[in-house]
């Protein structure tokens, strides 16, 4: 049901410069990845004013070393079972019917989802943990992703 994709969730953001700096942000499961970007960037500009001249193309979200693509919504991405190598990209709470509670994200869902500036990200793709790096990309089937990449480094 739609009504799903509507319920609102707070989540972690985690703005990434090269260190981590952690703020709450409220989601729905609607939001694609820009909107979540937008409100991440209100947040920011209060606290750092190096990115007040930040738009939200410039921005990244990055979740379990992945890359994730803007217009996707956190609903498309429980409903393709999006993984990365260390699990699940994202775990909706579901609460009984009776508990009549709007699913949630996991409390330290959001924890690893890394907002950074793409500008960042050219700068220091060549080191840790940028170079860990890579596009989500929809066609794979993430339920086969194993953990055996995990183990080979």
């Amino acid at each position: 049901s739609n009504s799903n994709s509507k319920s609102k969730s707070e989540s972690i953001s985690n703005y990434w410069d090269g260190s981590g700096h952690r703020h709450r942000v409220l989601i729905k499961k609607g939001y694609t990845i820009e909107q979540f970007l937008n409100y991440a960037l209100e947040e920011l500009i209060k606290v750092y004013p190096d990115v007040r001249s930040v738009s939200v193309d410039m921005l990244m979200f990055v979740k379990a070393d992945l890359i994730v693509p803007h217009h996707l919504t956190f609903y498309q991405l429980e409903q393709m079972k999006a993984r990365g190598e260390k699990g699940p990209l994202f775990n909706f709470v579901h609460h009984k019917e009776e508990e009549n509670k709007p699913p949630g994200l996991l409390k330290d869902d959001l924890q690893y989802g890394k907002v950074t500036l793409r500008s960042w990200y050219d700068r220091n793709k060549h080191m840790f943990p940028a170079n860990q790096w890579k596009s989500f990309d929809p066609e794979v089937n993430w339920q086969k992703y194993t953990l055996e990449q995990t183990f080979k480094r």
